[in-house]
């Protein structure tokens, strides 16, 4: 069976059995529900363990093998550009549709948030005020590992970020020496998270179980209205930024390109994979679009692994929730962060099994918030699956997107009802001697196979 779907039978199982725990709530049940909790954040631990060796070597692996940014050209430019734009827009959509919504405040009320599941979880859990200025000036760490051990995560993105353009930047012999060097951390890496995310069903039932049985079904309800929220934001990035993008950039109808690219949709939504989907994309941006293979080649498997706006948007109201859970107050220099650290790991974090949860505690250590990750990150986990269907078709629909701007800005590229096709037929009449030719006929492309 796979890995998801044991995950959500466990958080099925766990979900009933903290319902009867809590209804009886003997002195035993508390005690066996401790020892789970304990289980559970031995999972979240082994999970954080590994984040700060992940997120660099997968970054710079990323980054490095991009080559000089100064090389990649004009459409190089134009769609690193766009897809750090869409990103960026995907992430921000969250935090007005999380305020207004509030889907942490049922838990909040809970308690759930406030667990002795870390020393330091809840309210007081919040970083310290400071101004929009400070914020962004604190952003450049003054040591590298002074800001690891101290699991400030955005700070060791920004480094990063830097050192794998400059790693980029150096002749191809020197590059590729230590591209290889990271690659091989970044393979090792995802080989300890393989061999944790073998814990993940038996984690989330113990921790799902322990925190529904100390305070109630409310947490299911607050899952249910994060699910909304997420939702709800990802409609908002379909029809405003895609739609914004579709008619002003590309003077395309939304209606018209969403049609010409079910296909892709749809086999997004089934298979939640964004590489998986790549095949179908390629084929119908060269069939459906009239995009050329040269154009197509180089956006769609750099968006595949770049351009994820869905995840971006899940990311940031899954931060936002946890941390309205928590009953923390969000000012604007802490949702600048949340949106930043969910921008960049969107866009630079390797796809790892259980990325969903891997994630949810990088952001959250680099928005400052990690010690809110043992109890909030397997609660959003819990719904992970369920909602990674619809965010991997806003990956690969927005991936569709980009690629028809960049595509429409290099003078190529149509939708289906836009194009005609000139054809030269020849008919022959009854008799066998008598024949016409015609050189002119326009049919349009819809009507090809008919005609």
């Amino acid at each position: 069976m796979k890995l998801h779907n044991r995950v959500l039978i466990s958080l099925a199982a766990g979900a009933i059995v903290g319902v009867v725990g809590h209804h009886f709530g003997s002195p035993t049940v508390t005690v066996a529900f401790t020892w789970m909790g304990g289980y559970g954040r031995i999972f979240i631990r082994l999970i954080s363990m590994i984040v700060i060796p992940l997120v660099i070597a997968s970054m710079v692996v990323g980054i490095a093998s991009l080559g000089d940014l100064r090389t990649l050209g004009r459409i190089g430019g134009k769609t690193l550009a766009l897809f750090f734009l869409t990103t960026l827009a995907s992430a921000t959509i969250a935090v007005p549709v999380a305020l207004l919504i509030h889907p942490g405040n049922r838990l909040q009320s809970s308690g759930a948030m406030a667990m002795p599941a870390s020393p330091q979880a809840g309210p007081s859990a919040a970083p310290p005020a400071t101004s929009l200025p400070d914020a962004i000036v604190d952003i450049i760490p003054t040591n590298l590992f002074a800001a690891a051990s101290s699991g400030d995560l955005f700070g060791v993105i920004v480094f990063t970020l830097i050192f794998g353009a400059a790693i980029g930047s150096l002749p191809p012999e020197r590059r590729d020496v230590l591209v290889k060097i990271f690659r091989s951390i970044n393979d090792a890496s995802m080989k300890v998270i393989d061999w944790t995310m073998k814990l993940a069903p038996t984690a989330v039932f113990c921790l799902i179980a322990s925190v529904i049985g100390r305070f109630g079904v409310d947490i299911l309800r607050g899952l249910a209205l994060f699910c909304v929220t997420v939702l709800a934001g990802l409609l908002v990035q379909l029809v405003v930024v895609y739609g914004l993008i579709l008619i002003a950039g590309c003077r395309w109808s939304p209606l018209r390109f969403y049609l010409a690219i079910a296909e892709v949709a749809l086999m997004a939504f089934s298979t939640s994979s964004s590489s998986a989907t790549l095949p179908v994309s390629m084929k119908t941006a060269e069939e459906e679009l009239s995009i050329p293979t040269s154009i197509a080649a180089f956006v769609l498997p750099l968006g595949s692994t770049m351009n994820k706006n869905g995840s971006a948007l899940y990311k940031s109201a899954a931060v936002i929730f946890i941390a309205q859970a928590a009953g923390m107050t969000l000012g604007l220099p802490l949702l600048t962060r949340i949106i930043f650290a969910a921008t960049l790991s969107a866009m630079t974090t390797a796809g790892v099994p259980g990325s969903g949860l891997v994630a949810i505690v990088v952001v959250l250590q680099a928005s400052g918030l990690g010690a809110l990750a043992p109890v909030g990150s397997v609660l959003v986990a819990g719904v992970d699956r369920i909602l990674d269907m619809v965010r991997t078709t806003v990956n690969v629909v927005g991936n569709m997107v980009c690629l028809g701007y960049v595509a429409r800005s290099e003078g190529t590229g149509s939708l289906p009802e836009q194009r005609s096709l000139r054809v030269d037929f020849k008919f022959e009449t009854a008799e066998k001697d008598s024949s016409a030719t015609c050189q002119h006929a326009i049919v349009t492309e819809n009507d090809k196979q008919t005609f």
